[in-house]
């Protein structure tokens, strides 16, 4: 890998990242027609997201072909939760030939129903969902990071795997990458990006910056239902992560050289396990809803002198997390 030596590079960009944000729609679905033998299972969008689906589809594409095939569904809400299907069509005819004005109700059609659990309708009691890029079932398995920057799953990853890997002298001096040097970032970005199912397994990390899931919200984008739009419903962006058996020893250089002002770091703090770190960057306002995070099994060899965070390596701060030294 290129290397980056240099404090002046530890702030600039991803070594990996999966990079998945951009939606179609989001909000709810009207109704689930019946389906008879031989149909695609559907569901019908409501108005409001049917209108977010004619405003964000491009408009040259061909009538019987759009981007949003092969995107995915996403329970991100309410019943069902944590659901997801591939898109395998929709009925173009329901936005007018100009693109400017509904005609009727979009209707999805999926490549499996949704379960029982999935409610339609416009109320605090139904279903959300949003549909978007579909980015999932990433590995990133038994590689060697030197002097590299930030490893990461970013938002609207499903199914991610950073597992087995070696990382020595990994510093990454980025706020709004949450200044880990592993981690999971999870946001409202060019609209909803969730981040769900993600495991960080058997890494070992030598002074480097520890492993961290960010969630964050950007003023400037819309997240219908369930981010700018519904306040006091921002998230959770980050949901379903397994934290497990890795080794995290010793202090990065950026830890070792920063100054208590700095906002990028903390001086001489060995790296740890870090939910909800809440950025301060100007365009990315942290959040704190990320919820069924287990981290369990993990290993911290933090030097004497050093300050080890948290309870023992692990800053947990969310609902329904479990930590088991």
């Amino acid at each position: 890998m290129a290397t980056t030596r240099s404090p002046a590079n530890w702030g600039f960009h991803e070594t990996f990242t999966t990079d998945g944000s951009g939606w179609f729609t989001s909000g709810h679905v009207s109704h689930v027609p019946l389906s008879h033998a031989g149909e695609d299972p559907a569901v019908v969008l409501d108005r409001q997201t049917s209108e977010y689906l004619r405003e964000n589809i491009p408009r040259s594409i061909d009538s019987d072909v759009s981007s949003i095939i092969g995107g995915t569904l996403k329970v991100l809400g309410g019943p069902g939760a944590g659901q997801t299907r591939i898109v395998t069509g929709w009925n173009r005819s329901c936005v007018s030939p100009d693109w400017r004005s509904m005609v009727s109700l979009c209707t999805i059609t999926l490549d499996a129903p949704l379960d029982a659990w999935f409610v339609p309708g416009n109320s605090s009691d139904s279903s959300i969902i949003a549909i978007v890029a579909s980015v999932g079932q990433k590995a990133v398995v038994v590689n060697r990071f030197q002097w590299t920057e930030v490893i990461q799953m970013f938002g609207n990853t499903l199914g991610g795997l950073v597992a087995d890997n070696t990382l020595t002298d990994v510093n990454v001096a980025n706020a709004v990458l949450g200044n880990g040097s592993v981690g999971a970032f999870g946001m409202c970005y060019q609209g909803p990006s969730p981040n769900w199912f993600t495991e960080f397994v058997g890494n070992r990390m030598h002074r480097s910056d520890g492993i961290t899931l960010l969630e964050g919200l950007d003023p400037q984008q819309r997240c219908p239902a369930y981010g700018l739009d519904k306040p006091g419903s921002m998230g959770p962006w980050i949901r379903w992560v397994v934290i497990r058996r890795n080794v995290i020893a010793g202090v990065s250089a950026n830890s070792a050289r920063c100054l208590k002002s700095s906002a990028n770091c903390e001086p001489n703090t060995c790296g740890a396990v870090v939910t909800n770190w809440a950025t301060t960057h100007a365009h990315i306002q942290g959040n704190s809803t990320s919820t069924d995070v287990v981290a369990e099994h993990n290993k911290f060899d933090c030097p004497a002198g050093a300050v080890l965070p948290g309870d023992g390596g692990y800053v947990m701060q969310c609902p329904h997390c479990v930590v088991r030294h």
